[in-house]
């Protein structure tokens, strides 16, 4: 099980999502990039964390299509705006 935990005062938040193959260069650039977003658009530090994460793995299971060896950050990016609307 791949599992995330995002935590601060409030009760946690737990993100089963992702997978082995997102454990690549740039992939935790991308995860930054997309907290700052939530950031920028008013969120918390706690719910832009929370949303981020899992846009950030619903995205890698995404692109994780043709398998997980191989999987590069921007094959992630490529699926986030289908996660997003």
């Amino acid at each position: 099980h791949n599992t995330m935990i995002i935590h601060d005062e409030n009760p946690p938040n737990i993100c089963l999502k992702g997978n082995p193959g997102m454990a690549t260069a740039g992939s935790g650039d991308v995860l930054s990039g997309i907290v700052s977003a939530m950031i920028g658009q008013g969120l918390s530090l706690f719910e832009a964390s929370s949303v981020a994460v899992e846009i950030h793995a619903k995205a890698g299971d995404l692109a994780s299509k043709y398998g997980e060896r191989g999987l590069l950050a921007g094959d992630i990016i490529n699926e986030i705006r289908g996660c997003v609307n």
